[in-house]
């Protein structure tokens, strides 16, 4: 799995560090979860899975997140995003509609999430803010539609109405 090294494209690279960081020897989620375990501390930091083609949005999105107590994995990619799911089962999934041309939508990941874990609560967060992008998302049991821009408050309330108040003072 170390295409990324490989390929040495800059984007690829950013969101498999994200993914692989529990895998690495050393790093921050290795020492948080190392202090964790030595003070006895067994709860667990909700997962949030962020699916967008938009890097800076990644970032943002994970900044917040992640100041808000919560973990947080990117990708840019929606197959990875339907790997992720299945191998981590986030709290909660946030899911750009549109990943371009050619490209798997967010639909498309979320049904493919849900043929084979009913019980992952998804959110797709798209600037498509036409009624018939939501209807259409609604009638594939999608309930959560954000549109962006979202500010800080809205994302954070929008995910602790997904998953509850779960969130961890740092």
């Amino acid at each position: 799995m170390s295409c990324t090294a490989k390929t040495g494209r800059k984007r690829e690279t950013i969101m498999s560090e994200d993914f692989f960081s529990p895998y690495k020897p050393s790093g921050e989620r290795t020492k948080k979860k190392d202090s964790q375990s030595q003070s006895g501390d067994t709860s667990s930091i909700p997962l949030v899975l962020v699916a967008d083609d938009n890097e800076p949005f990644l970032r943002y999105v994970k900044r917040v997140v992640e100041s808000n107590g919560y973990e947080c994995v990117t990708t840019d990619s929606p197959g990875t995003a339907v790997r992720i799911a299945l191998e981590k089962h986030p709290a909660v999934v946030l899911c750009d509609i549109n990943f371009g041309i050619g490209r798997t939508s967010g639909t498309d990941v979320f049904a493919e999430i849900r043929r084979v874990d009913a019980h992952v609560p998804f959110v797709i967060v798209s600037a498509f803010i036409q009624q018939e992008a939501k209807d259409r998302a609604a009638k594939l049991g999608i309930t959560h539609y954000v549109t962006k821009p979202v500010e800080p408050e809205q994302l954070i309330a929008e995910i602790r109405n997904v998953i509850g108040s779960q969130r961890i003072t740092p």
